[in-house]
């Protein structure tokens, strides 16, 4: 096995909010996480050497972009995705979730109508409301589907076209976080020209875009070129290669006004000196550089270890816990579990899992209301420490069957 993603790696102890912030998020350390959205595996190995030869140096002052990270980068997005990007529509970013603040106030104004669709990634709304937005909820229908376990959602594009109506921006999540939708090309083409005819800029997350399964397919919201000019897209490699804490991204803006604003925006918040200069992470900037020119096949590796974990998932549930329902997820490492058969408010359901499952998951409610009766489990583990959880799991729910 070229990718060993079943070895045990000790996290604990190394500041690591996922393991060593337990007692902060949970109120015990008595339990296994699968809360904080990043994985349990080694980065690359030729990723760790390289950042190994680059601390060889004692310098670690500001640093630029190369012409090694632009094409990285936009080979990248061409060989993944047929999406030729310019260099220069390129802005380097820490993170994606300042520069969602940086889009609700460099293109709308308070009051201004804002849409999301929950259950979705919940700075979102929370942003939205802290800068005195106004939410506009395109709840995603959560669909019975022929096997009985299994939810698959999809969007009420009749509400979606009333919300466009009333707003000046849509924060897309694609793929969607947590329920693990994959948008197809007719989905997204519906969204472009509802948003186009009632001038709705869109902002599309997709953080978690080269973590889907092999029957799907990822399209940046930004390549299609009837609505290039009318979206920001986000991207990372924190997710794909578990390097979230050398905060890396990028803004990918073809529209010369709209990145224009953006970086007006930027500079607001000191994300960008005023003399233009992009402050940037010299270790995660080499760390983008190696993943994206040498990394691909560790992803797809990945990618199928997580499809597995999924999978074993899904036949857990249905052979194990047929009470509960899971989303047909196409992507992500995230489970979006339906536990509302359990009969349990939230409030019980959040103490079942801490003190009689021993686990650490995410509510369904920080999604949004009808995240009601779901947890959210991440299954970026080994598997033995995903078996366990589930066994875990079914054990206490038999217990409350037997009452």
């Amino acid at each position: 096995m070229k990718y060993n993603f079943n070895k045990k790696i000790n996290r604990k102890k190394t500041s690591c909010f996922k393991w060593d912030h337990r007692k902060k998020i949970f109120g015990t350390e008595d339990i296994l996480p699968f809360n904080v959205s990043d994985m349990d595996f080694a980065i690359p190995k030729i990723v760790q050497k390289a950042l190994r030869k680059r601390l060889k140096h004692p310098v670690l002052g500001y640093t630029m972009r190369t012409d090694d990270f632009f094409k990285s980068l936009t080979s990248w997005l061409k060989k993944r995705y047929h999406w030729e990007v310019e260099n220069d529509s390129i802005i380097p970013i820490h993170s994606i979730v300042p520069s969602i603040y940086s889009s609700i106030q460099g293109f709308t104004e308070p009051g201004d109508g804002i849409i999301v669709q929950p259950p979705v990634y919940n700075p979102f709304a929370e942003l939205i409301l802290s800068n005195n937005r106004k939410v506009l909820y395109n709840e995603l229908i959560a669909n019975k589907i022929d096997h009985r376990y299994k939810i698959y959602y999809s969007i009420d594009f009749d509400d979606f076209e009333e919300k466009a109506k009333q707003a000046k921006l849509f924060l897309f999540c694609s793929p969607h976080n947590p329920v693990g939708r994959v948008w197809t090309h007719i989905e997204l083409e519906k969204i472009g020209n509802i948003c186009k005819k009632h001038n709705v800029k869109i902002f599309s997350d997709e953080a978690h875009s080269d973590l889907v399964f092999k029957r799907y397919k990822h399209i940046p919201f930004g390549s299609l070129k009837d609505f290039h000019d009318m979206s920001v897209t986000a991207m990372s490699p924190s997710k794909s290669f578990n390097i979230g804490g050398l905060n890396t991204s990028m803004l990918i803006i073809p529209n010369p006004e709209i990145r224009k604003q953006m970086e007006e925006m930027l500079k607001r918040i000191g994300f960008i000196g005023s003399d233009g200069a992009v402050f940037s992470n010299v270790i995660g900037l080499k760390a983008l550089e190696i993943c994206y020119s040498k990394c691909e096949d560790w992803l797809e590796a990945l990618n199928e270890h997580l499809d597995s974990n999924r999978q074993y998932i899904h036949d857990f549930i249905e052979n194990e816990i047929p009470q509960l329902k899971i989303s047909d997820s196409e992507s992500l490492y995230m489970a979006w579990i339906d536990f509302s058969a359990l009969g349990l408010r939230q409030w019980e359901l959040e103490d079942f899992m801490i003190n009689k499952a021993k686990l650490g998951l995410v509510t369904g409610t920080k999604f949004g209301e009808n995240g009601l009766g779901f947890m959210r489990m991440n299954f970026a583990c080994s598997r033995k420490v995903l078996e366990k959880a589930m066994l875990n799991l079914k054990k206490e729910i038999d217990k409350i069957n037997r009452r």
